[in-house]
């Protein structure tokens, strides 16, 4: 088990230093319930989530926990409508890779309501979003390849690398844009969202001063339609589609919600495929101005056979002292 852990911190170690190399590119951490903290989602969400107060967000996602340490990330976040058009709020993530590479970040944000408050028909809103990324690693958990030797590790031996810092921190600035109708007489209310992160292109190099790399823009595109299909069900299919840098991300989806009239007590559940890497089905609940949901990963890509099948596990609470019970707003914005 020691000699299979370290080679996962090898595969780590590696991927690591290529990520912080001249001309490549890091990637931002991932949630499978990509839209159930709006904050996190989307600038322009902040705040226009159709309830009377503030809104509390919190997510938990590990992933390859089957590779001795795994991944971790976790977001915690807020918003509240201020006014009839504006919106405010803040998250803190933080994404901890192995406990080699951590990355930390606390961004503010903010949202306003382009189109009349006074129409019920739809909502269109922009946002802003301004902080900080600070990133640190553990020089003494990275393995290298040049301190193996005879089918040992000796970590005495040099690595090969010099790192001029062990921490780094970096502006952070996303935008976005989102469309939402909210017509209650529809059968059909359809969504969409677009979002830019990292606008500022930040340096993220540990390794020199000269040859460095950025840490590339992010961009979000979503879309998707509420269909109320009785006065008690609805169905929601949807989609996601992310680039960064020279990777790309491709989400498809469909949920269920079922809410009895008068009752505090809701459900939903659905199924989303994450293009070439993983099934994803998920359940949650609401019960009151609480809401639970989680997501599991079953791995389809390459790795299957490393992580036997086991991606990800993600677990998601949300809570709204003054919201109504309105299981759609709830759960999916």
């Amino acid at each position: 088990m020691k000699n299979f852990y370290n080679i996962f911190k090898i595969t780590v170690s590696i991927l690591f230093i290529i990520s912080i190399s001249e001309k490549t590119v890091a990637q931002d951490p991932h949630f499978s319930q990509y839209d159930a903290s709006p904050v996190v989602f989307n600038p322009a969400l902040t705040g226009m989530h159709g309830a009377d107060g503030i809104g509390v967000y919190s997510q938990l996602r590990t992933q390859w926990g089957s590779m001795a340490r795994g991944l971790t990330t976790t977001s915690f976040a807020l918003d509240l409508p201020y006014d009839e058009q504006w919106g405010i709020g803040a998250y803190l993530l933080n994404d901890n890779q192995a406990e080699l590479l951590n990355a930390f970040n606390l961004v503010v944000s903010g949202a306003y309501k382009i189109t009349e408050p006074n129409q019920k028909k739809m909502r269109m809103s922009v946002g802003l979003q301004i902080g900080f990324i600070y990133k640190s690693i553990k020089k003494n958990e990275l393995l290298f390849d040049q301190q193996y030797t005879d089918g040992t590790f000796d970590p005495d031996l040099p690595s090969g690398e010099t790192f001029i810092r062990y921490h780094k921190m970096m502006p952070e600035i996303n935008f976005g844009f989102n469309y939402t109708s909210t017509d209650n007489n529809s059968t059909l209310n359809p969504y969409g969202g677009i979002a830019v992160f990292h606008v500022t292109n930040p340096k993220e190099s540990f390794v020199s001063t000269n040859n460095y790399s950025r840490l590339p823009f992010r961009f979000v595109l979503n879309g998707g339609s509420k269909i109320a299909i009785t006065d008690e069900v609805m169905v929601d299919p949807n989609f996601l589609l992310m680039r960064q840098g020279q990777d790309a991300e491709y989400n498809f989806g469909i949920r269920a919600l079922y809410s009895s009239s008068g009752s505090e007590f809701a459900v939903n559940g659905g199924i989303n495929y994450r293009l070439k890497d993983a099934i994803i089905p998920f359940v949650g609940f609401l019960y009151k101005n609480v809401t639970y949901q989680l997501s599991f990963d079953i791995n389809t890509s390459t790795l299957k056979s490393y992580s036997r099948h086991r991606g990800g596990v993600e677990f998601f609470v949300s809570f709204s002292p003054m919201s109504k019970n309105k299981f759609g707003k709830s759960l999916h914005y």
